[in-house]
């Protein structure tokens, strides 16, 4: 599906690795605060983490179905992050990610007191068409914080995961470890 601001096209079944990072390769996460409410929008509008009405009491945060994506894998890196979704129903990817990433941006500015832009651009999609190209960007993803330096074990960085999968839509995942995102 197409809507009318993107010029990607998602299906429904599909897997994608979605990136973006930081206008000028600013870091969006400076703190361990920043990461944990860009992963509470995701699991929010995931199903996986409960709804409050905001602090003021005006308005309740609207998500999306619970069962429309499912998230495979994660990094969020200082400057960039890197998602590994199945879209399961025909919403888009992309109304997922304007979601978070128009939340993520909100809170960003305000909290780091800054305006503008805080992503470089639209964030970029690629479909994920075999076993093998699915493998080789896990690894990618999980190979992040290690080769940046920020670990020496993917199992010691706390923004990043694998969920565990037997088999799925013709696909045949291989098993890592449960991480638990952040909540």
């Amino acid at each position: 599906m197409v809507n009318n601001r993107d010029y990607k096209q998602f299906i429904k079944g599909g897997i994608y690795h979605i990136y973006n990072r930081g206008n000028d390769k600013i870091n969006i996460f400076n703190d361990h605060e920043d990461y944990h409410f860009f992963m509470l929008r995701l699991n929010q509008n995931l199903g996986k983490a409960p709804v409050r009405a905001s602090r003021s009491g005006g308005y309740t945060i609207k998500v999306l179905p619970s069962e429309a994506f499912k998230l495979i894998s994660f990094c969020l890196m200082p400057n960039h992050f890197h998602l590994l979704l199945e879209q399961k129903s025909d919403i888009p990817i992309s109304r997922l990610l304007s979601k978070i990433c128009t939340s993520y941006s909100k809170y960003f500015n305000k909290k780091h007191v800054r305006v503008g832009t805080l992503f470089q651009d639209q964030f970029k999609a690629v479909r994920i068409k075999t076993d093998e190209q699915l493998l080789l960007i896990m690894e990618y993803i999980r190979d992040n914080p290690f080769k940046a330096g920020l670990v020496k074990e993917f199992e010691s960085y706390p923004y990043a995961g694998h969920c565990s999968h037997n088999n799925h839509n013709n696909h045949n995942f291989y098993n890592t470890h449960e991480v638990v995102p952040l909540l």
